[in-house]
């Protein structure tokens, strides 16, 4: 489904839904993984993902991995649900009990401050139950740009990060 403002130029800020409509659609990852994201509001996002055969560890519990990821993805999309470019600048995750095959992981994110261009969100990852699996906290860079270029009529002029103004830290290990 096209973005609300593709099909009428004149809308000039996308919603929350928009953008993640638009990020969904270059989501190979998450397509590959089978999440499911729906963006309640500006910074609050929710992901769902089922726990596959492929996707566990040699325990045969949910590879840690794959609760980050999906717990990632909630803090990617309620980042950019402003179609703001960001990036992720530290994240955390503490794992509180495992899950299992078949299960249904929910990841729940949501922004609990901004501070000039840095944005603090937290992610609940909790299983059918409602128990706590693993609590997430990203930290986000907002940068120069659209999330999904393009998208904002509103912002003719503005550029996107170009790969020559990444700053690249020495490795001090």
């Amino acid at each position: 489904m096209e973005p609300d403002n593709l099909q009428n130029p004149a809308k000039t800020k996308p919603t929350p839904q928009d953008v993640a409509r638009a990020m969904y659609a270059r989501d190979g990852l998450a397509h590959s993984l089978n999440i499911t994201v729906s963006v309640l509001q500006a910074g609050h996002c929710r992901a769902r993902m089922v726990i596959r055969d492929d996707m566990v560890n040699i325990h045969g519990l949910c590879h840690d991995g794959m609760t980050f990821t999906l717990a990632g993805t909630a803090f990617t999309y309620a980042s950019h649900s402003e179609n703001n470019a960001a990036v992720t600048s530290a994240a955390t995750i503490t794992f509180l009990r495992p899950a299992r095959v078949g299960e249904t992981l929910t990841a729940e994110c949501v922004e609990r401050a901004r501070q000039h261009k840095t944005g603090v969100f937290d992610v609940s990852v909790t299983d059918e139950g409602g128990q706590v699996v693993a609590i997430f906290q990203g930290l986000s860079k907002t940068i120069t740009g659209e999330a999904v270029p393009g998208l904002d009529p509103s912002r003719d002029g503005m550029r996107d990060i170009l790969e020559t103004e990444i700053v690249t830290l020495p490795d001090i290990f």
